[in-house]
């Protein structure tokens, strides 16, 4: 789940009117390795796309896996959208999974939960972090130390998730990048890997929270980005003790 913060006046028709067209346009180019015409595609965007502002949400999540997020949202309009794509090369959002969704002035009364584990992501330094992961529940606070726009037109996020045996991190960083054939499909998902959360795409300067019950194993933390390995956006852990 990813919430798009729209700029007055714009709904969730101006989308399905305006930039869901363009979308689809660009990524069929996209599955027929036509990559200069899918850029001409993306470009049919409208003007006000530009002043979005993604404001975090949920990290990938595998079926059957729960993701706990907590954001901190300014009041306004906003769609909470899934991006990924079916097996046909189509968008989530496409399929109905774009939800409009208002913030209104009141206070929700809530506060920060306690993290247990600080990441840092930013576009020089890529993922860092303080503390150790333990098993049992983990409460990790995500800071934007920047954002940019990346090859691919998104920004950075971070997204967990549990490594099997075997699981190719070559071929993981290469699926996650959606400007792809096949990346972000669905079907096209490497064996070994289930995606539990994270932070989705936020601002600079913003705190994000994800809550996740790690069981003692391999992770990695990877971001929606070209090349993540390079821009240190592709992080791995080990879990080797139960909790006391």
């Amino acid at each position: 789940i990813l919430l798009d913060k729209y700029p007055e006046g714009v709904t969730i028709e101006n989308t399905i009117a305006e930039v869901a067209p363009a979308f689809e346009e660009g990524m069929s180019l996209i599955m027929e390795n036509k990559m200069e015409e899918a850029v001409e595609a993306f470009g049919k965007l409208p003007e006000w796309f530009s002043q979005v502002v993604f404001s975090g949400g949920t990290g990938l999540i595998s079926p059957n896996e729960t993701a706990f997020s907590t954001v901190k949202l300014e009041p306004g309009y906003y769609i909470m959208e899934c991006y990924v794509r079916m097996p046909d090369g189509r968008f989530h959002t496409s399929m109905g999974m774009a939800k409009e969704l208002i913030v209104t002035e009141e206070d929700s009364g809530l506060s920060a939960p306690i993290a247990d584990i600080d990441i840092n992501i930013q576009s020089q330094d890529g993922i860092s972090w303080n503390g150790q992961p333990k098993t049992g529940k983990n409460i990790f606070k995500v800071t934007y130390g920047d954002q940019i726009v990346h090859e691919n037109f998104v920004g950075h996020d971070v997204n967990l998730a549990r490594m099997e045996d075997g699981a190719d991190l070559e071929a993981l960083e290469a699926w996650i990048n959606w400007a792809t054939p096949t990346g972000l499909m669905s079907s096209a998902l490497p064996d070994g890997f289930t995606f539990m959360g994270g932070a989705n795409d936020g601002p600079a300067g913003s705190i994000h929270y994800f809550e996740v019950m790690l069981q003692p194993g391999d992770y990695v933390l990877i971001s929606e980005v070209p090349n993540s390995t390079e821009k240190g956006m592709l992080q791995t852990f080990t879990i080797t003790e139960q909790a006391d």
